[in-house]
């Protein structure tokens, strides 16, 4: 069983106790002269002993003027937690006073408080999804001293009696992440009594709530309600189990007043209940009152009729494999409500409900039964009804849905502030059957028939910036599928069209089976800027104090895990999508969601003036990680805007905000992404190709730190052509190949690394040409002597630029190949090797030269083999596809062929019984109706095996085509390396011979 509430319960009702009983007892015993040493000594032992920061600001004692009796009295009482609720303020409260029984304790040895009063307090529980709460705030339970000996048997419980305590203005906040529950008292006021004599606690209170709201898988089941709880009972802890006994209980919300009697055990391992629960003298308004959004100060004005009736009973145990009894019933009759200020009513509110079980492990005896939901307004009519039975091993449902509902007629019925809606709503929904005809495909069984249908609805308010406008949903209802024929849709500047079908819908909804669809939706302008709201925010309401400002919100985000059981095909064709103030163009392709797997298949679009191609999936590996791996390819994208909008560029290589021109990528990559759907850097691999014909730096400040170049080299250079970067990102380091840099008056090679903690490694290697030296004033030219120890040297100078620090401060360092002195001796003994070294130079120059080349032959080799590999898998893939889908449209047709064969040759048999006339000739037909459906039944199995084997034929030969374009992309882009290589061999061999 999942994790119950009662440890949370004792732990809260235990951290408490504690914390109020080493305020009082601390300072009860200790004379009044140390009353400063008393507060910093218990603030100093509270903090001890609690993961949490006490802290008070004044305490008031009185002994001697009302002895035997202690008052005690504290201001500004907190409870702040540390650790995972750091800054989290677990309570709050404005005044605690208490009046103890001295003489009670030192005589009887008995613990009695004439009253506690707690003034405004605010109590904020906080679960988090794995299970910490910030009321847990022991440092070790190791200190809670529990007595097993035979002693504790024999001394007398522990007796704890609190005459009467109260709540002002409380405010009580549970947010449990765990149960996904939310619960706010607001206005909370609570009086009673509270008597505890060893492990029982007997009570008697009154409670009264101004504002509840209770929140439970983010559904708002209560929101500004008014409770009134009387409760009279006791809770007894019996070794690990709670049994709570209620003796009188009535709840009223807002106007509904229930009564609750009977018991309830928490055990170790199933819960033990015997209750019973009745509405009390009730009418449709009490109902009508609990209706969220309705209860408001003029709700007495409203004028309704009608009776309504609850009872229910739940008794025996609840378990894993157990269920109690139950047996609910709900009934309304002949309901009625009007708004005072207008002049139709809602009327013929009609239902009756029994939910029946009686009890044990078999819940195909669990029986629901909605025998009638009806009510009418105007010209509209609503009325369904439901029954459902053997829900475990094989549902049984019948039920109908019929409405005719002019949305026109809303607003003259229900106010609708500041929204108007109009159009018309048709339902005629039968449902009658079992699964098993489905999973049988006996559809013919299985009654599930109607349609669905809107029109020409217009809805509009003063909160949206835009009309709804639903201008056609069509929809159907068939045993097999639903089929949504057409859906046409403007919301503001957005147009959507959809059509699309469901299959398995049943075994989907009542045995949790794999659901089967596809959709098509298209689109001009897909606008999701004017969609978003950007007032909406996912925080608890700041309100009256709810969160002190000393509070740390705390937010468990979670990755978008992906159902299993849900096999869907989204095919996308949209001409233009707004968002974040960016044009998407021309989004085409398919988006595929199975096996809890999302598959991104040929997915099209232009953004930035340039085309995005991308193949890739997502999937959840657990709840705050998920994996993405993409194939990407980006064609015509500028430098600026990649720099601007893709966040990898951005922490690898922020110099690309200077660059000017465009560039083209493919790339494929794999990474994890965190709760929050950010990249995981440690993670990131991936290989790709970057192209540009032309790149140009401007401004880029850290390039003055090139001295040695001088300022008129570099500012003659700084337009890259043809650049083609091999890159590589292995767990979140980048790595770049070694990449030929064409300059306007020289080359250079660039190579290097960045880690994931942005710290660079790069290096820069060229040969500045000697013309470049004798031109420059500065740099190269003053270093060597300029050009009159130059002679007649006309070989370039070779030079090395390494780049360290970091992304966002790099740090140049530039350096003479072989040294300054060398180059200074290689000048002036030019005219003795003159020739001899020129010769040498030449080769060296033909060999490096041809390494470039052999090294570019064999990289753009690769990434067209890559490629072709790629293209040749992605046809494959899409064959294999068509291939499955056209099997198991060829099924679905042979099902129907065999169907109507079958039925043709039955209807055939039957007619002849039907032409009979004499009881012999009807004889004589029923033999021969009984040859000719024999015959129609093998008739009918030939066809199927041999229509059968044709499609299973059919999809093999594709997969066999499939495989055959693989195999010759593979042997292609293979003999593409090979060739490559061989060419490459080749002018390396040939430099060195020459």
């Amino acid at each position: 069983m999942s994790k119950k509430p009662k440890s949370i319960f004792k732990k809260i009702i235990v951290s408490f106790l504690i914390i109020i009983s080493l305020l009082i007892i601390g300072i009860a015993s200790l004379p009044l002269m140390f009353k400063n040493d008393i507060i910093e000594l218990i603030k100093s032992e509270s903090n001890n002993q609690l993961d949490a920061m006490v802290d008070f600001e004044d305490v008031d004692l009185k002994l001697l003027s009302t002895f035997p009796h202690l008052t005690l009295e504290i201001n500004q009482l907190s409870i702040i937690g540390e650790g995972t609720f750091k800054n989290l303020v677990l309570a709050d409260i404005n005044k605690i006073g208490v009046e103890l029984d001295l003489w009670k304790i030192i005589m009887d040895g008995k613990y009695e408080v004439k009253y506690i009063e707690l003034d405004q307090p605010k109590i904020h529980i906080k679960v988090l999804s794995d299970g910490q709460a910030n009321y847990d705030i022991y440092h070790s339970q190791d200190s809670i001293n529990i007595e097993t000996n035979e002693n504790v048997a024999s001394s007398s419980p522990f007796e704890f009696k609190i005459n009467k305590y109260q709540f002002n203005q409380a405010l009580f906040i549970y947010d449990d992440a765990t149960y996904a529950t939310k619960l706010k008292l607001k206005g909370f006021n609570h009086k009673g009594s509270f008597n505890m004599v060893g492990e029982k606690y007997q009570l008697q209170t009154q409670s009264k709530i101004e504002d509840f709201d209770l929140e439970y898988e983010k559904v708002k089941y209560f929101n500004n309600s008014i409770i009134d709880i009387l409760f009279n009972g006791e809770v007894e802890f019996i070794n690990e189990d709670i049994r709570l006994v209620i003796t009188e209980n009535t709840t009223k919300i807002n106007q509904l007043k229930l009564a609750l009697k009977g018991d309830f055990t928490m055990r170790e391992k199933d819960y033990l209940m015997n209750l019973s629960f009745s509405s009390l003298d009730q009418t449709f308004k009490s109902l009508f009152s609990i209706v969220p959004g309705v209860y408001k100060s003029d709700f007495n004005n409203i004028n309704t009729n009608g009776d309504f009736k609850l009872n229910g009973l739940l008794k025996g145990i609840y378990s894993d494999s157990l269920m109690p009894q139950i047996n609910i019933d709900i009934g309304v009759d002949n309901g009625y409500f009007k708004y005072p200020e207008l002049n139709d009513p809602v009327d013929n509110i009609n239902m009756k409900l029994n939910i029946d079980f009686p009890g044990g492990e078999d819940l195909d005896l669990l029986k629901f039964n909605l025998d009638n939901f009806s009510l009418g307004f105007l010209s509209s009519s609503f009325r369904t009804k439901i029954n459902a039975s053997k829900l475990l091993t094989d549902p049984s449902l019948m039920g109908t849905i019929n409405s005719n509902i002019s949305f026109s007629d809303i607003e003259r019925v229900i106010p609708l502030e500041a929204q108007t809606i109009s159009g018309n709503l048709y339902s005629n929904i039968n449902l009658k059957g079992s699964l098993s005809s489905i999973e049988n495909e006996k559809y013919e069984d299985f009654n599930a028939s109607g349609k669905f249908t809107i029109k020409a609805l217009k809805y509009s308010s003063s909160d949206l910036n835009y009309d709804i406008n639903l201008r056609k949903f069509d929809f159907e209802f068939h045993p097999e599928k639903l089929i949504l024929n057409d859906m046409s849709l403007l919301i503001g500047k957005t147009d959507v069209y959809m059509d699309g079908e469901f299959g398995n819908y049943m075994q989907y909804v009542l045995n949790d089976e794999l659901l089967s669809g596809s959709l098509n939706i298209k689109s001009e302008v897909f606008n999701i800027d004017e969609l978003y709201d950007d007032s909406y925010t996912d925080t608890v309401e700041a309100d009256e104090n709810i969160i002190s400002e000393k509070d740390t919100v705390i937010i468990d985000n979670e990755v978008f895990i992906l159902p299993d059981n849900i096999d869907f095909v989204l095919n996308s064709n949209i001409n233009s999508i707004i968002y974040d103030s960016l044009l998407i163009q021309d989004f085409n392709g398919q988006i595929e969601l199975k096996k809890g797997k999302l598959n991104f298949n040929d997915l099209k679009l232009n953004i930035f003036d340039g085309d995005f191609k991308f193949n890739g999936d997502y999937i959840a590996n657990s709840r705050k990680r998920a994996q993405m791996k993409f194939n990407i390819e980006l064609n015509n994208i500028s430098f600026d805007e990649a720099y601007l909008y893709f966040n990898p560029v951005k922490k690898y290589a922020p110099a690309v905000k200077y660059f000017e021109g465009d560039f083209n990528t493919i790339l494929n990559l794999d990474l994890l992404i965190d709760e929050n759907y950010n990249p995981i850097y440690d993670s990131l691999n991936s290989d790709g190709r970057l192209m540009s014909e032309n790149v140009e730096i401007i401004d880029l400040p850290s390039l003055k730190q090139i001295e040695l170049l001088g300022e008129d080299v570099l500012q003659n250079n700084k337009s890259i052509k043809d650049l083609s970067l091999f890159y590589h990102f292995k767990n979140g380091k980048l790595n770049i190949e070694r990449t030929p840099l064409k300059l306007k008056e020289f080359e250079a090679i660039f190579y290097g690394a960045t880690s994931i903690n942005q710290q660079i490694d790069y290096t820069i290697e060229t040969d500045v040409p000697i013309s470049l030296v004798n031109s420059s004033k500065a740099g190269l030219g003053s270093l060597i002597g300029g050009s009159s120890i130059l002679g007649d040297m006309k070989d370039p100078i070779p030079i090395s630029i390494n780049i360290g620090g970091t992304v966002t401060s790099p740090i140049f360092n530039t350096k003479l190949k072989g040294g300054i002195e060398n180059i200074k001796e290689n000048v002036l003994s030019i005219g003795k090797e003159k020739v001899k070294e020129k010769i040498e130079d030449v080769k060296n120059e033909l060999l490096f030269e041809a390494e470039k080349k052999a090294e570019m032959i064999v990289n753009e080799a690769k990434i067209k083999a890559d490629q072709i590999r790629k293209e040749a898998n992605n046809k494959a893939e899409k064959l294999e596809s068509e291939a499955k889908k056209k099997n198991q449209i060829a099924h679905s047709e042979i099902k129907k062929q065999v169907k109507d064969l079958k039925q043709k040759g039955y209807n055939e048999a039957e007619l002849l019984i039907k032409q009979a006339n004499s009881p012999l000739a009807k004889l004589a037909a029923q033999k021969g109706a009984d040859e000719l459906k024999k015959s129609t039944d093998k008739k009918a199995k030939d066809l199927e095996k041999k229509l059968i084997n044709k499609a299973n034929s059919a999809e093999k030969t594709a997969f066999s085509a499939a495989n055959k374009i693989r195999i010759e992309g593979n042997n292609k882009a293979d003999l593409l390396e090979k060739k490559a290589q061989s060419e490459a061999k080749k002018l390396i061999d040939a430099a060195k011979n020459k």
